[in-house]
């Protein structure tokens, strides 16, 4: 029988559902949720450093630039599907996973398979590095260069 895994989740952000979520956390898996509140920008490489498994569980999020800093961290990703930079940094069981947004069944099933294998994490967190490591601002603009040859000629 496989263990099961003890995961410990680190919340941060501050907003009007704080409370709420604290009161869920409290009562479906009580001591193992810590909210940490807003954190200014230079303080969050710390966390990601602390951080197994990074989850972007967002209903809406045009990129989630927070996924590119996670992963020069050489983390384990988890997005839901309507992050925008998810299609184009996480690719699945490689450096980690994207669910449907709001599918809380299919997200535990996600964090049970990260959380439950540490060799799995380590090879996506490196995974996630090598990624991250083609996206620079050479090659952005070598994509927009790319994109405007698609451009219909405007100047006929």
């Amino acid at each position: 029988m496989q263990k099961q895994a003890q995961c410990h989740a680190g919340v941060v952000g501050d907003g009007e559902l704080r409370s709420s979520l604290e009161k869920l956390a409290q009562e479906v898996a009580p001591g193992r949720v810590k909210f940490l509140g807003f954190r200014n920008q230079s303080e969050l490489p710390a966390l990601y450093d602390l951080c197994d498994v990074f989850v972007l569980p967002s209903g809406f999020e045009p990129w989630g630039l927070v996924v590119n800093e996670v992963m020069n961290a050489g983390r384990t990703v988890v997005v839901s599907d309507q992050v925008g930079s998810g299609p184009d940094l996480v690719r699945e069981g490689e450096n980690g996973s994207i669910f449907p947004a709001g599918d809380v069944a299919g997200l535990t099933q996600i964090l049970d398979r990260w959380c439950g294998d540490e060799a799995a994490r380590e090879r996506a967190g490196r995974q996630s590095l090598e990624i991250i490591s083609q996206w620079g601002f050479d090659e952005v603009l070598a994509g927009l260069r790319e994109a405007t040859k698609q451009l219909p000629d405007l100047h006929r």
